[in-house]
C-alpha cells in the first residue's frame, strides 16, 4: 500500500512543476 502512496504523491508532484513548462512552451512558440 506504501507503494500506491508514493506513486499518488509522485503524480501530483509531477504535473506540479509541468504546469507552468507546459503553459511556456506554448507560449513561446
Amino acid at each position: 500500500m506504501n507503494s500506491r502512496l508514493q506513486l499518488d504523491l509522485t503524480a501530483t508532484a509531477v504535473p506540479g512543476p509541468r504546469s507552468p513548462q507546459d503553459e511556456a512552451a506554448p507560449a513561446g512558440r
